[in-house]
């Protein structure tokens, strides 16, 4: 009971900042050999009001021995190493009180400004160690722009946080050693050129399927012999619709009659073959106030380009981390089997012509081996 009237005491001096009574009651306390983290983060405290610096590490130090996880300990003792200068320990036990109060059900709301003033830290020290490591590179810099493609300075992004790491995630077929490339160079596609100086013959084409009421439909359609496992509602959703000159490896006659200069066009790309899926070729719509929702595609020994033909305002697309505006007559390849996204937030409809390609990063003798896989997949019983 004594003991209890003492840390009460201790405590009342604290808020009285009468120190050096606070540090007699908590080391009265601490002489009965009564040790918690509460007491000995008192005493901490009011070694720190009479500027004890050592005696209030060591009082830390302590409570911390008692209690690891001790939220207001590891604060205090990130606070203790930040009015030193040392802002790299400081941020590893900010981080650890930021840490295990997100593990907890709910930290006391006493240690709210504590934590909010970790964060804060920890905030404040990440930017000083990005703006130091950006700079120990300055002397490189033109080295490192000249001869590494912007992908060093992604990994930067991605080290500080500014970026996620997306990775392909075919839903049907993945082949191993790949590149996850999100937008692809145009240096890997010389046949672009030629696609993108048809772009008028291809958009008249177009125009004249939109005059004459061209059929479109929903781009993701449910099959009758399939289970439902949609749950992103994209089947059957107008929303994003199609019309198909080529669907799932197949040619659609009707209407690739009707787009004879695109498919004159299209036919110099090299076309992703693969049994039961490629290639596509197809003018996409996408409606006003549209959004095709996060998503990965089936396979990736093939990439996805896009001619944009008519592209309003308020239009984007996303892969991984990149997100592009469509410029129309620009194209561009991208992997499809990392996560991405379309939205057309314009009044008026959004169309772009889409077809497969092979990847340039395989043989032709293992693109024909994935082609004889996927005959043998369609042929099974």
């Amino acid at each position: 009971m004594e003991n209890n009237n003492a840390v009460a005491i201790g405590f009342q001096a604290l808020r009285s900042k009468d120190f050096g009574a606070a540090r007699q009651s908590f080391e009265t306390v601490l002489s009965t050999g009564q040790e918690t983290p509460e007491v000995w983060l008192g005493l901490a405290a009011a070694c720190d009001g009479l500027n004890d610096r050592s005696a209030q590490k060591s009082a830390i130090e302590r409570a911390l021995a008692l209690d690891p996880r001790n939220i207001d300990a590891l604060i205090a003792q990130g606070d203790w190493h930040d009015r030193e200068g040392d802002i790299k320990t400081a941020g590893g036990f900010y981080g650890s009180a930021l840490s295990v109060a997100a593990q907890s059900a709910q930290a006391p709301p006493e240690l709210t400004d504590g934590l909010q003033r970790a964060q804060a830290k920890c905030q404040h020290y990440a930017t000083v160690y990005e703006n130091y490591l950006r700079k120990s590179l300055d002397p490189i810099a033109d080295e490192i722009a000249a001869n590494t493609n912007g992908a060093f300075n992604r990994s930067l992004d991605i080290m500080f946080g500014k970026r996620q790491i997306f990775l392909q995630q075919p839903q049907k077929y993945y082949f191993p050693e790949l590149p996850s490339i999100q937008f692809y160079d145009r240096k890997h596609f010389a046949w672009l050129e030629t696609i993108e100086s048809q772009t008028s013959t291809i958009k008249a084409e177009l125009d004249a399927l939109i005059a004459g009421a061209g059929e479109f439909t929903p781009y993701v359609q449910q099959k009758s012999d399939t289970p439902r496992t949609d749950h992103l509602d994209m089947f059957d959703n107008p929303d994003w619709s199609a019309f198909f000159l080529w669907k799932d490896g197949v040619a659609v006659p009707e209407n690739a009659a009707r787009c004879p200069e695109t498919m004159a066009v299209i036919e110099k790309a090299p076309l992703a073959r693969i049994p039961g899926h490629s290639p596509s070729i197809l003018f996409s719509l996408l409606r006003p106030g549209s959004k095709i929702p996060p998503h990965t595609g089936l396979i990736n020994t093939r990439l996805i380009a896009h001619l944009p033909l008519i592209v309003p305002n308020d239009c984007g697309f996303r892969v991984g981390n990149e997100t592009r505006s469509w410029k129309e007559g620009e194209a561009f390849v991208f992997d499809d089997t990392i996560q991405h996204e379309a939205w057309n937030n314009s009044a008026q409809n959004r169309y772009v012509l889409i077809f497969d390609v092979e990847t340039p990063f395989m043989s032709a003798a293992e693109h024909n081996a994935v082609r004889n896989l996927f005959s043998a997949i369609n042929d099974y019983a």
